[in-house]
């Protein structure tokens, strides 16, 4: 649908995008609003594993050791755990600790 929106060819491939029509995808991309309609509910909810490694966050504050002002949260992160919510409320929390240190 974006492709269709910038107006580039579905014969299109990253190398033949100029600079115009890479800027009007991104455009796009970074303005296009989602909206949820509806889910599976909470019994059927699933959380991924992957993602940062711990070890390069502050745990306590969720900023990137390596990039000040950058902060992760939920499954942007390495690390899961059972099914059943811990993953759920690893992710509230680490969003709560984010969101607390953001200034």
């Amino acid at each position: 649908t974006l492709i269709e929106m910038a107006d580039i060819g579905n014969d299109a491939t990253t190398a033949t995008l100029d600079k115009a029509k890479r800027k009007t995808l991104v455009s796009l991309a970074s303005s296009l609003e989602l909206h949820v309609s509806s889910t599976k509910g909470f019994q059927s909810a699933m959380v991924t594993s992957g993602g940062v490694h711990l070890g390069e966050v502050n745990r306590k504050t969720m900023e990137s050791n390596k990039a000040k002002g950058l902060f992760f949260c939920g499954e942007m992160l390495d690390y899961d755990g059972e099914s059943g919510g811990y993953n759920l409320q690893a992710a509230f929390s680490t969003a709560y600790l984010a969101v607390q240190s953001v200034h």
